[in-house]
């Protein structure tokens, strides 16, 4: 049935947050409508109120969204008429207003007649109605409530239509699977592609598959309609036992979400095209539906997860509404706010920043209060943004803090405020950190001005180098060690000037730096007066392009650690050559003493030569075993204060008969005074020896200088020595000769023993040798200096002693004829005693031997009346020559004692000339010597 025009009515939708107001209705509405014409025109709800509850908010709804997208609007509705719901048609058109809001001119036909008398379109209305419903319910569903409602819907329409299953397949992105499906059956099965995962359409059912992609309705309401090639969907139908199959596309502006599908599994079921038409309708707002189910989810995740970064940020943080109110807050703000517990454990609406805010002082960073409405989250709410802004607070409990702040309003899609953003930086420490180091920055000017001063009065020198090895900064010790100014060595570099020999290495090492960070070295360099020295070099690294460095002068160390070397391995020889020539000596004894007794006695002219060239050969072996008990610091076999001026005296004599006559020896003696302690003998040959190696040095005539003076030399320098040197005063004592110079590879081996640069038979190599033994001996010093080409100087340190005042009273002994004197020899060598025996027989006087210690104590105890003098040898096994000499003192305190010995005993001799023994005599010796020592301690 069709109204006629004065059915018509047009209603005014004013701001979508007012009623409706309908401006004109046609009378014959009226009887349909129930109202007057004035009824409805003042109060337009009428209209809206009888309408069923479930189409109600329905048209409400489509009314709006016709607002939105100014599309007609066609629905079946309830509406109470006289309190009986009659069925009617309405059809709305919209049009824009002059005034604010739309206007719809509508129609409305009365079809509960009609509904009544067919039945097809009773059921047409009627499932009209269920979608109309469906559709109004699920514009009040929430989010987390659609997928249950998909379900419900799905029951409603399989209940309506008489399907035993109706579900809902959704496809991918790509418009050919199935990955995600909602399902109802009457019996509670599902379908066998329920559990099937993705499903591949085109490949499983491309007959279907063919529709769907084209989205076009599939209605199969029985087997036949499928085409014969169609296998894959018959063999389906026949699993599943389905006898009517409908599917629908679900579609909303043209792109394919899913479809719609209903099966009868006991009969035939018929569908009107009207209602597939109302199936896609429905399938629509499905499709609605889970849209906005995604993008309310997405909207809520993206809110949780936003809530979720803010609270785990360490950066403090809030969010408040437009009011103030903290809705979103973090521990850190809490943390740095120092908020009291309940606040931070319970925050809600009623909290409020400003009322929290008025329980502190707020400064900026000039010290000045900063108002209420000026802090940056008040700023915020206002539009306005806050970017690094420094505050000072003074919290509730008396703390203060210094924070950065940054402030931001938030908007919504339609640019109205909606929050407030703010976010704290704790400077707190920071700012302690930068006050301590203002007070750090003068402090460190200050002692940088001391550090600096102490770097200037460093002994070694330090310095700043570019990784290119160029020096850019030193301190004065590094000048001073160098040589260059300090205008002249930042333009030089560690290559330029280190000595060529050793540059190679020195500037791998400094690459060797760069890379680890530090490293150490010995270098020789060459100053700016071109000498050579020997400085050590450490070095690290300060940055990528600066190395700190500190060089210390080692040159003189250098020298000491090579003469405390050579010193260690002449010492080591030294111990060598003493033990084989004390061995040598007891037989060259035996040779001398024999040798002279033949020379004595021989008459015939032959053999009496052969006796003297054996007396000659072994006078010259004695000589050479001096030298090297010299040599082995064991030729000094008496000491006593000598005066060094007299001993160069008696050497000048002696080479004034000796050298050429074009050798010139000048005296310069500036030594007061200038006495030592030591043996006259061995230092007239240590000056003689020198004195001779001089003449050889000058084949051609030259000049020999003695020089003496007074030195002193400190615990430091005579530390380095192996042997005993004491600090103190010292009688410097200088050879120099104008000859032709040491070579450099030379000399440090002239004082070895056999070393001789002379043609061979020119030398015997232990000249020097016994020099530096008897040097050593004296605990004195020697030193050598020489330039090939131009000379050599000796130079010698004796140690200075006081002149002698008194002399030591001498001893007196009775004198006794040769044939009333008995000797007694003690010596472990039974060679030496046969032929002590032989030489003391052939004097005259009485003998007796014994072969060591002990054995002599107990003869002496038993006859000493007997004895009178005593020949001791000092070294014997068991018992030493020393305790042998004290208890014969003990026995005899007068007893008369001459000592023997091939070399001394660390000054054990001297030691016992002072405790009382008569005399020494060095083995090996001349019978002359001998006898006249006898003599003299006999006679005195």
């Amino acid at each position: 049935m069709v109204l006629n025009d004065d059915a018509l009515f047009v209603v005014l939708a004013l701001p979508l947050n007012e009623d409706f107001k309908f401006t004109y209705v046609g009378e014959n509405s009226t009887d349909l409508l129930g109202y007057s014409v004035f009824e409805l025109s003042v109060n337009s709800a009428l209209f809206f109120e009888n309408i069923h509850k479930e189409d109600r908010q329905g048209i409400l709804d489509e009314l709006m969204n016709s607002a939105k997208s100014m599309a007609s609007v066609h629905s079946i509705i309830r509406i109470k008429v006289k309190h009986v719901y009659r069925t009617a048609e309405v059809r709305f058109s919209i049009r824009k207003s002059e005034d604010p809001g739309c206007v719809w001119d509508g129609v409305i036909i009365d079809l509960t007649e009609e509904k009544q008398s067919d039945p097809e379109l009773t059921r047409q209305l009627d499932f009209e109605l269920l979608i109309s419903s469906i559709s109004t319910e699920f514009s009040g569903l929430s989010s987390d409530q659609i997928e249950s409602g998909i379900v419900d819907a799905l029951e409603k329409i399989a209940t309506f239509s008489g399907s035993e299953r109706s579900y809902v397949f959704l496809v991918c992105e790509d418009g050919e699977s199935v990955d995600s499906f909602f399902f109802w059956s009457l019996d509670g099965k599902e379908s066998s592609l329920c559990n099937a995962g993705i499903l591949d359409l085109e490949s499983r059912f491309p007959w279907v598959y063919s529709h769907i992609i084209k989205k076009e309705v599939v209605y199969i309401p029985y087997e036949d309609v499928i085409p014969e090639d169609a296998l894959d969907e018959r063999a389906f139908l026949r699993s599943e036992g389905i006898k009517s199959l409908l599917l629908v596309p679900m579609t909303m502006r043209g792109k394919l979400y899913g479809f719609l599908g209903l099966d009868s599994l006991s009969e035939f079921q018929y569908w009107a095209v009207n209602e597939q038409i109302l199936l896609r309708l429905c399938g629509e707002v499905f499709v609605n539906a889970m849209n906005r189910k995604r993008a309310e989810d997405k909207a809520s995740n993206a809110n949780r997860l936003f809530e979720e970064v803010i609270k785990q940020s360490p950066i403090p943080t809030c969010i408040s509404d437009p009011l103030g109110n903290i809705k979103i807050y973090n521990q850190a703000f809490s943390d740095t706010l120092h908020l009291e517990e309940d606040l931070k454990n319970n925050v809600s609406s009623e909290w409020k920043f400003p009322e929290i805010k008025k329980r502190w002082k707020v400064y900026d960073s000039q010290g000045v209060l900063v108002p209420d409405g000026e802090s940056p989250l008040a700023k915020a709410l206002k539009g306005e943004k806050i970017s690094g802004r420094e505050l000072n607070i003074e919290l509730s409990d008396g703390s203060l803090i210094w924070l950065i702040a940054t402030g931001a309003p938030i908007f919504d899609a339609k640019n109205n405020l909606i929050a407030g953003f703010i976010t704290f930086l704790d400077i707190t420490r920071l700012k302690k950190v930068e006050a301590d180091l203002q007070l750090r920055i003068g402090e460190l000017n200050e002692s940088e001005t001391r550090f600096r001063s102490y770097i200037e009065s460093a002994p070694d020198g330090i310095f700043v180098s570019d990784n290119f090895g160029q020096y850019v900064d030193c301190n004065e010790a590094a000048c001073r060690i160098t040589g260059f100014d300090r205008s002249e060595l930042p333009s030089k570099s560690i290559g330029s000037i280190t000595y060529y020999a050793d540059r190679e290495r020195a500037i791998s090492d400094f690459s060797e730096i760069i890379k680890n960070g530090s490293g150490e070295g010995e270098y020789r360099i060459v100053t700016k007066d071109n000498r050579i020295i020997f400085v050590s070099i450490d070095v690290v690294k300060l940055n990528e392009n600066r190395y700190l460095g500190f060089a210390k002068d080692i040159t003189e160390s250098k020298k000491m650690v090579e003469q405390l070397r050579h010193m260690e391995k002449m010492d080591a020889i030294g111990q060598l050559a003493g033990g084989i020539a004390h061995d040598f000596n007891n037989q060259i004894a035996i040779m001398m003493g024999y040798s002279e007794m033949l020379v004595a006695k021989l008459e015939d002219p032959n053999l009496l030569k052969y006796a003297k060239n054996i007396l000659s050969s072994s006078q010259k072996s004695n000589d050479l075993t001096r030298k090297l008990l010299a040599f082995a610091h064991k030729g000094l076999y008496e000491t006593k204060k000598v005066n060094i001026h007299t001993i160069i005296g008696e050497v000048v004599d002696i080479l004034s008969h000796s050298v050429n006559k074009n050798i010139s020896i000048e005296l310069k003696l500036n030594a007061y005074p200038s006495f030592t302690q030591g043996d006259p003998t061995q230092l007239q040959n240590i000056l003689i020896n020198l004195a001779l190696n001089a003449r050889d040095a000058m084949p051609d005539g030259g000049s020999l200088i003695f020089k003496t003076e007074n030195i002193y030399l400190d615990e430091k320098y005579c530390n380095t020595f192996p042997y005993e040197v004491k600090s103190g005063s010292f009688v410097k004592v200088t050879a120099s000769d104008s000859g032709t110079g040491i070579e450099p590879q030379d000399l440090g081996r002239i004082f070895e023993p056999f070393f001789t640069t002379k043609a061979l038979g020119k030398g015997t190599g232990m000249g020097l040798a016994s020099v530096y033994g008897a040097v050593v001996n004296h605990h004195a010093i020697i030193d050598v200096e020489s330039i090939p080409g131009e000379g050599t100087d000796f130079i010698l340190y004796f140690p200075q002693v006081e002149p002698e005042k008194t002399e030591r009273a001498k001893k007196s002994k009775i004198f006794l004829s040769k044939g009333d004197i008995s000797v007694l020899l003690i010596d472990d060598d039974e060679s030496i005693r046969t032929m002590g025996k032989d030489i003391l027989e052939s004097l005259g006087y009485n003998f007796f031997t014994c072969s060591d210690g002990p054995e002599a104590l107990d003869f002496y105890r038993e006859n000493s009346q007997n004895i009178d003098l005593v020949l001791l040898d000092m070294i014997m096994p068991a018992m030493g020559g020393t305790d042998v000499f004290r208890n014969l003192i003990e026995i005899n305190p007068h007893v008369a004692v001459i000592l023997l010995s091939g070399f001394s005993m660390s000054g054990e001799v001297q030691q016992l000339l002072d405790e009382g023994a008569c005399a020494f005599i060095g083995k090996p010796f001349e019978i002359n010597h001998f006898s006249k020592v006898i003599s003299n301690i006999l006679s005195s």
